[in-house]
């Protein structure tokens, strides 16, 4: 089994190379149709894997001065990926995000058919639009939230947290990335198709985790809580905060442990290293 990862170098690209270490990373734009049909041709895989997009640094705020650059890559590219994939019929399989969604949909979590409510950012805008598009067709796409493990990456959750001196206390709904990665790994296998909600059980703010980091990791690490109300102080863009359901998930016989028992794992291995 033949698998072609784009964006196989990026955060999530790494997590994908764990359960595909034979992958073909292509240097092609995922936005440039002939590039990315000469890579199909020459490669001719069985698995086409889109982990490529832009998401800013530090933070989805960038995406506000990045606009062409962002669309290029979490519009254009799937939706070339889409047509270049259909016309070779070929599986694949594309990481969306539950971030465009605000709430928590009267308590229920808000569903793989439910539509976007949140366009607060143009990071969010262009996650939506992509997703509204693929979901109408046979890809396989995962939807994760604020993603974390017990790397030092720049890119894991907790790590982006600790450089922000004030943090929002509102609760959401998380991703721990081996779990995630389990996740994918079983549905690629089975050749499913559709939106997948993958987060654990549970929800939790983005304070909360600074609360367990404290506790568990460092003690002196200061910070201060946030609230929504005054998120506008700190950031250019709005941000989605919301749960989803995995009810969908379940029905695949699938259920992700409880966030607190991974955050908490996640935190003694920090304090370990």
């Amino acid at each position: 089994m033949k698998v072609l990862l784009f964006g196989g170098r990026g955060y999530m690209g790494e997590w994908f190379r764990q359960i595909f270490p034979d992958a073909v990373l292509p240097s092609a734009d995922i936005a440039d149709c002939q590039g990315v049909a000469e890579v199909l041709d020459h490669e001719k895989p069985d698995i086409v894997i889109n982990a490529a997009a832009k998401t800013g640094r530090p933070n989805i705020d960038w995406c506000e001065d990045h606009k062409r650059e962002t669309l290029h890559s979490n519009v254009t590219g799937p939706l070339v990926l889409l047509d270049e994939c259909l016309k070779r019929d070929l599986y694949w399989v594309h990481l969306s995000s539950g971030c465009i969604y605000q709430g928590d949909n009267g308590g229920k979590g808000f569903a793989e058919s439910d539509p976007p409510n949140f366009f607060g950012s143009f990071y969010s805008k262009t996650k939506a639009w992509a997703d509204q598009i693929l979901k109408d067709f046979p890809v396989l796409v995962l939807r994760l939230r604020m993603p974390f493990d017990d790397t030092r990456s720049e890119r894991s959750l907790i790590n982006k947290l600790l450089k922000y001196r004030r943090v929002l206390d509102v609760k959401n709904s998380f991703t721990y990335l081996p779990d995630f990665i389990d996740v994918a790994h079983t549905l690629i296998k089975k050749r499913r198709t559709g939106v997948f909600n993958v987060v654990n059980g549970g929800i939790v703010s983005p304070y909360e985790v600074m609360e367990m980091y404290k506790k568990f990791v460092q003690k002196d690490h200061e910070f201060e809580r946030l609230t929504l109300d005054q998120l506008p102080e700190v950031a250019k863009a709005g941000r989605s905060n919301c749960v989803l359901s995995t009810e969908k998930l379940k029905r695949e016989g699938i259920t992700l442990p409880d966030v607190h028992q991974r955050l908490e794992e996640v935190m003694r291995k920090l304090s370990e290293k």
